[in-house]
This record gives C-alpha cells, structure tokens and sequence, in this order.
C-alpha cells in the first residue's frame, strides 16, 4: 500500500514461504568452457590445469572462461611470463583451483628452418667421440646436448627457449676438455731425467688449470705461456680479483677472458677486481650475483662483453673503469643486464 503525498508505501501483509529441503552451495571449482580469441582451448578438460595457446598478439589476446555450478571465475592478466591465471572459487567458497595459460605469439614459434638449423647443430655435437675429452667435461656436454633434444621434441617451442638451450650447449662444447695422449717413445736409449732440467712441456689448449681459488682453461699457448680463460672461482669469500696473469709449473698465462657464466648465481661475491689483461666477459658472466655492488675494471683493452653480463646484480653496484676509457667504456656496458640505478664511475 502506497500512502498517498508521503512518497512512502506501507506494508499491510506479508506471506512467508520456506522449503523443506533447504539450499545446499555447490563445492564444484571447475571450468566447463575455457576459449583464447573465441576458439575453444585445444585438449581443454576441467581437470587438466595447464595449457599453451599460441595467439597472433599476447597483449591482445582475450580469455573466455566458464565455472560449472555458479562457481567465480577471476581471470588475472598475463605476467611477465606471458601467463594468464584464471581462478575458480566454488560457490560454498571453500574450493579454489587455478588454471594456467601460456600465452605465445606466433611470430616467437621456431619455424621448420630454424629448427633445421638447430638439428644440424644436434648433428654436429653428436659426432664428438666421448673418449677424446674427460669424463667430467663430456657429461656436462652430454647433459646440455640432452637438453637441447628436449626442448626440441615439445609440441610447442619457442625461438627464445631453443636458444637458450643451444647456449648451454655452446657453452659445455666450449669447456670441453681433451684427453692428452702421450706420444709413443721411439727412442730405444732414452736419456735419463736430470734432476736439474726444467720441464719442456707446456700444457695444452684446453686443459684446465687449478690456481689459487680458481679454475682456468687454456686457450692459447707459446713457448713461455700463452693465454686462459676464468672459469669458475672456488671460493666463498666476498672478494674476488681475477689477475693479470697466472702461472703453471714454469710457464706463465694472461687472463684475458672470463666465461660465460663464471660468476652466476654467486650469493657470495660482494666485490671483484677485473685484470689488466681482460679483454672479453662472457655472456651471463655475474648474472645473478644479486649481492656483488663494487666492480673495478683494470684493463684498458676489453673489447667485449657478452650479453645479460650484469642481470641481477645489486641494484646500487657501483662499475669503476680506467678514466681514459670512461666513454667508450659506457657504451661497451650499456644494456648489459645490470638496473638503470648501476652507476659507471672512473
């Protein structure tokens, strides 16, 4: 009843009704429908929680999703990772599930030459003979090159993904160390050793040598020495210096490179000194040294530095290069992984 001039109603009878039965809420978090761009998501079951969709644009890709039994569906944008949740509560809200997307685009797919490409790399690490290099560097080979025919046999696989395996790949050919097989003596009236003749030998490219905390591989050699690469330091001191130069028996070696992640994922290094003689860093070299905030470089002859070198190292490190190389040296590190909040100073 509406009692007139007032603009108020006014309730004369009220009937009630109740059920028996009562209401139950449904316990059901599942997905009935799931699509990307209006086409259904291909082996799509409410059981199954992981997918990956290819799509023409990631950042313009739409997801439809549809819950079973008045369940919520939240659908989160895509990460980082290019990820879309979808997030299905029951209605009794005590049931969640979470369905994940993998969004790639198209145009990131490797395609039928590139994987041509890589297969020929497969081919070529294949036909190295296990018995000519240790046991130790040859399972690490054979452990990256297995990885590489995984990522390979996916379904769907990235250009990003192939690369990164090959890296690998590169990376574990590169500190391949060969077996030095001694010659057969000839010589049926060998001369006696003298305890005062210095050694000839000098060790070849390729092996590895143990010096003072750290391992380094023989890239070059002369009569006198020749030249190594860093490999790995061993040591957890929050200090590192890689030298000028190292020595093995009587000879005498230049440090003139680092490797491609030499340093990764080093939680311990605070603070390294590059030598003289440096005159290339690897690829991912400090990538993840999320503590180490003071980098001097010495050498006044590096040349290059290989992709990722700084990513992930402390957002406040702090990079001191000679003073005469200050300008060529900016633009040698710019975009080399590190945050825009890393300072080069001289």
């Amino acid at each position: 009843m509406k009692q007139v001039g007032t603009g108020y109603v006014g309730l004369t009878e009220l009937e009630i009704w109740t059920s028996a039965k009562g209401y139950t809420s449904n316990k059901t978090a599942e997905l009935e429908e799931l699509k990307v761009d209006g086409t259904a998501v291909e082996g799509f079951a409410a059981d199954k929680y992981e997918y990956t969709v290819v799509v023409d644009k990631v950042d313009q890709a739409v997801v439809d999703a549809v819950a079973k039994d008045n369940a919520s569906v939240m659908v989160v944008p895509f990460n980082k990772e290019n990820v879309v949740k979808i997030i299905v509560t029951s209605e009794d809200s005590k049931t969640t599930n979470t369905y994940k997307i993998k969004l790639i685009a198209k145009d990131q797919i490797a395609d039928k030459a590139f994987m041509e490409k890589v297969e020929g790399e497969i081919k070529q690490a294949e036909a190295l003979k296990k018995d000519d290099y240790t046991d130790s560097s040859y399972a690490e080979y054979e452990k990256a090159l297995k990885e590489v025919k995984a990522v390979i046999a996916k379904e769907i696989v990235t250009k990003d993904e192939v690369n990164a395996a090959l890296e690998k790949l590169q990376t574990a050919r590169g500190n391949l160390v060969k077996v030095t097989k001694p010659a057969p003596d000839t010589n049926k009236n060998p001369e006696k050793p003298s305890a005062n003749k210095p050694e000839t030998g000098v060790p070849s490219v390729g092996m590895l040598i143990k010096y003072k905390k750290a391992i380094y591989k023989v890239r070059e050699v002369n009569a006198t020495g020749g030249t190594v690469m860093l490999v790995k330091r061993n040591s957890k001191k929050a200090k590192f210096v890689i030298p000028a130069t190292i020595k093995s028996g009587n000879y005498t070696f230049k440090v003139t490179s680092i490797a491609n992640k030499a340093f990764k994922g080093d939680k311990k290094l605070k603070k390294v000194v590059i030598g003289k003689n440096v005159q290339v860093i690897g690829k991912r070299a400090f990538e993840k040294a999320k503590n180490l905030r003071s980098i001097t470089i010495k050498s006044v002859s590096l040349k290059k530095v290989g992709r990722s070198a700084f990513k992930g190292i402390h957002a406040k490190a702090k990079i001191k290069v000679p003073a005469k190389k200050m300008k060529a040296y900016k633009r040698l590190l710019k975009k080399k992984g590190q945050k825009s909040s890393v300072k080069i100073i001289k």
